[in-house]
């Protein structure tokens, strides 16, 4: 997909017919979602499931945070984020400054210092 500003954002999406819900799921810092590849077969016999990794154009966490906001955006899609480490905190920018396509957050690695730390690198 081309994301406004002309960057493309290659991303793999299995829709579910019958999905509750789309999950996207962000992994820790080598952002590789083969990493989540059990939990991607579990996830698609309910939900439709967005993966992607971590692309080299965006070069900041915010930068990053933003792509996958401006995915959902050209999708039209209202998600859950699942994201593990780094992901996690992907996952938080992105719920802060883009709220209204996030149904919840799964992120099992939060603690209660990293909101600063979130505003830290959604401001890189």
């Amino acid at each position: 997909m081309q994301l406004p500003g002309g960057a493309e954002f290659s991303y793999r999406y299995y829709r579910n017919p019958v999905a509750r819900a789309t999950v996207v799921l962000l992994p820790g810092g080598i952002g590789l979602p083969d990493l989540f590849y059990l939990h991607f077969e579990r996830f698609a016999e309910h939900y439709s499931v967005i993966t992607f990794d971590y692309q080299e154009q965006f070069t900041t966490n915010a930068e990053l945070a933003r792509a996958v906001a401006s995915l959902l955006d050209g999708l039209d899609e209202h998600v859950w984020l699942v994201g593990q480490s780094l992901g996690g905190v992907i996952a938080q920018i992105v719920a802060k400054f883009h709220p209204e396509r996030i149904e919840g957050l799964v992120c099992p690695i939060r603690v209660r210092w990293l909101g600063i730390w979130v505003k830290r690198l959604a401001t890189n």
